[in-house]
């Protein structure tokens, strides 16, 4: 322990802190503090005024009040939390926070956001509960309830959400929706994969919807049982729709003028998308396809059956993802304790 300024009572070993001090354990562990108290006898201690608790693996715990115990490697924060982890370029924000340096596992509630920086863009993610967790080899993090985020080429929303590095996919489940550009894409489940934290996929799973807004009225619709979305230079370019696919599509000359509405049932389903409008489809191996004109177009045959569009609650924002969006439970075809594989709440947060 070192301290320009130090009391320390040499019968309960408790130490004062009153000045800028610095205590470092023997496995490197460092605590940073101006104010508080550190019990020598126990590991326990109190540390006040913005006070940082430091790994040796890069991550560090900093809030306004910290209650840690140094044998087990547990810190309780409180007030203007952060958990940051500088390998991964990760922090946790919150008004509560609770961190396992055994277990490699923190969590943050109340106002809790991530904050994901990398050189191509900053995620900025909210939940009413966010946790990072790390196995022997792989970083994970958790969003459970009212899950919101924010990037300039992404936003979704969800009510729980699970992405793990060792296969690089966030998995967003209860009533999942992504934006992209003009097209928001939902379904029951949503995997997306990225590479080099770059989106190159989307796989939505079971009563997939994808809607391109063509302009204020019109509106190009995909649906069917399983699809896939392709992505480059962070722009959709092809989706692969299977099982009972349907699409309609209002399709325009060069100038842009409305050709009519077109409407199609298939198997399977390839869209093309080329500067961000529909280049082709391709259908197999058999189908139906109507093309209305646009006088003969009414207005109650322009949706497919589940048509939602969301624009209202899509996060415009790294503030808006604190917009509080009630989950419906009476629209999730399936609870969320009954689908499989869905991440359960931390032990730590129940018991909390």
């Amino acid at each position: 322990m070192r301290s320009d300024t130090l009391q320390y009572d040499t019968k309960s070993g408790v130490a004062t802190i009153v000045g800028p001090t610095e205590i470092v354990h023997r496995n490197k562990t460092t605590i940073t503090s101006t104010r508080g108290w550190y019990d020598t006898h126990t590991d326990h201690s109190q540390l006040l005024n913005r006070s940082i608790v430091r790994n040796p693996d890069g991550r560090q715990l900093t809030a306004d009040t910290i209650f840690y115990d140094k044998k087990q490697g547990i810190g309780n924060a409180y007030h203007n939390v952060e958990i940051n982890d500088t390998a991964q370029q990760i922090t946790l924000y919150g008004h509560y926070g609770y961190y396992d340096d055994s277990k490699s596992y923190g969590f943050v509630t109340k106002r809790a956001k991530l904050v994901q920086r990398s050189q191509q863009d900053t995620l900025y993610m909210h939940a009413d509960t966010l946790a990072m967790m790390k196995d022997s080899v792989f970083k994970c993090a958790k969003g459970f309830h009212n899950v919101r985020f924010f990037r300039n080429d992404l936003q979704g929303k969800c009510d729980s959400l699970f992405y793990s590095d060792r296969d690089s996919v966030m998995r967003m489940y209860g009533l999942p929706v992504l934006w992209s550009d003009e097209q928001q894409i939902s379904g029951e489940e949503i995997h997306a994969y990225s590479k080099n934290q770059e989106l190159e996929h989307i796989h939505v799973i079971r009563s997939a919807f994808v809607i391109q807004q063509s302009d204020t009225i019109h509106f190009n619709q995909i649906s069917g049982r399983d699809l896939k979305a392709y992505i480059r230079n962070r722009d959709i370019y092809r989706i692969d729709v299977s099982g009972n696919a349907e699409s309609l599509y209002f399709p325009r000359d060069k100038d842009s003028t409305l050709i009519g509405m077109n409407t199609t049932q298939s198997s399977f389903l390839s869209m093309f998308i080329k500067e961000k409008k529909i280049d082709k489809i391709v259908l197999r191996p058999q189908s139906n396809g109507t093309l209305y004109p646009p006088e003969k177009t009414k207005k109650e045959q322009m949706y497919l059956k589940s048509y939602n569009w969301q624009a209202a609650i899509r996060p415009k924002d790294q503030e808006d993802i604190f917009t509080i969006i009630p989950f419906d439970k009476s629209k999730a075809q399936s609870g969320r304790q009954k689908q499989k594989g869905v991440a359960k709440p931390p032990k730590e947060q129940n018991k909390k």
